[in-house]
């Protein structure tokens, strides 16, 4: 799964990047009612790539900032995701 993250919030000390890929895997069930059917999903997203972007030239002035970022090895998202659908 691909994602991209559009409403990301520009922290000082970690710079993120927007684009993900992820693994997912998942299962779910139908249940047919008399008048829709019910599809119930659950899903867990694994992050393939690091996020944690690394390479800040801008914070080269400022080393009390950039100790935050050099303290952190890798940034990865981990989700589980739970979907109901009608039709």
């Amino acid at each position: 799964m691909y994602a991209h993250d559009l409403a990301k919030d520009r922290s000082e000390q970690y710079k993120l990047k927007n684009a993900d890929v992820m693994l997912t895997v998942g299962m779910g069930c139908d249940f047919y009612m008399p008048f829709f059917k019910l599809c119930p999903e659950i899903k867990f997203c694994f992050g393939l790539k690091n996020l944690l972007d690394k390479n800040r030239p801008d914070l080269e002035d400022n080393p009390e900032v950039m100790r935050f970022t050099d303290s952190v090895n890798k940034i990865k998202s981990n989700m589980v995701v739970v979907t109901f659908f009608f039709e």
